[in-house]
């Protein structure tokens, strides 16, 4: 029984065959035959159809298959039908790496139809692109896991306040999302109060079999600092710095912190951009530490 194509698969297909040609010039006839699963027959017919087309009865498209290899030319307005843009091309990469990335080990299936996606999909491009997510699927599984266990959790951190990695035993209270970045909220047994955790900065999590309640009065007294800063110049920089701030007009802010070393370095950085307006003992302990500085240099 002979298999009859309708006139829009045998469209569609020729559509196909185009962006093939151009990447895969003298292809020879069996091949292309093999690849597309028709016979040498049906490819011949196929080649004589796209031999006719073009942009215009002017401009026809260019082929050679008479030595039994196929060669391609002029075909660039019909290749853009079914061709994807690096950048597009780009864009379904790094989604796949991401993707991948979620399936961890879970998937080899899936990885495996990921990695046969990603063949077709400008192979040279593929070989040198690679991505990976700011928060790996592995560390928000443990911490929702801890959360609703009641367990504990081993994490390593990365304090910018002290800028150093340190290993933490903590209990996990929630999971929130502030000012465009995601937070666990946990009784920190090093500092023995409630502490934010930026996750991006989690490098590790390891949920701990044994429970632990964290003691309601350090979870109460979560030793924060309320203070009052006035930003000189672009407010971009605070704004992606602070995660807590109130917005008082006029270039000033109220900011929530855990450590006023953190807000000193950060002033100080910041090379008069930023200033600390109170508390008091605050601006004191900056202008004392300035000036330390300063005499050093004379």
């Amino acid at each position: 029984m002979v298999n009859r194509v309708t006139p829009m698969e045998k469209a569609s297909r020729l559509l196909d065959l185009v962006p093939y040609l151009y990447a895969n010039q003298g292809v020879s006839i069996e091949k292309l035959s093999s690849d597309f699963k028709i016979t040498r027959e049906e490819t011949l017919s196929d080649l004589n159809t796209l031999w006719m087309c073009g942009e215009s009865r002017f401009d026809l498209i260019e082929l050679e298959f008479e030595s039994g290899f196929v060669y391609i030319r002029n075909a660039q307005a019909i290749n853009i039908v079914r061709s994807l843009s690096t950048q597009e091309s780009l864009s379904i990469i790094l989604g796949l790496e991401l993707l991948k990335d979620e399936f961890g080990d879970k998937r080899p299936d899936l990885i495996s139809e990921i990695e046969s996606i990603k063949s077709t999909l400008t192979p040279g491009l593929s070989s040198v692109v690679a991505a990976s997510a700011g928060i790996k699927a592995s560390l928000i599984t443990a911490i929702d896991s801890a959360i609703s266990a009641r367990k504990n959790l081993q994490i390593d951190y990365h304090s910018v306040a002290e800028d150093k990695h340190s290993s933490r035993l903590v209990v996990p209270i929630e999971k929130i999302r502030r000012e465009g970045h995601d937070f666990l909220i946990a009784f920190c047994s090093t500092a023995n109060a409630k502490r934010s955790f930026r996750l991006d900065r989690i490098s590790t999590a390891e949920v701990v079999e044994s429970e632990r309640e964290a003691p309601e009065e350090a979870t109460a007294n979560s030793e924060t600092i309320i203070a009052k800063v006035k930003v000189h110049g672009n407010s971009r920089h605070f704004k992606e710095t602070f995660s807590t701030y109130t917005e008082l007009g006029d270039g000033e802010f109220e900011v929530e912190i855990f450590s006023p070393r953190w807000l000193i370095r950060e002033v100080i950085a910041s090379r008069g951009e930023l200033e600390i307006l109170e508390p008091l003992n605050l601006r004191q302990e900056l202008l004392r530490l300035t000036k330390v500085v300063r005499d050093q240099y004379r």
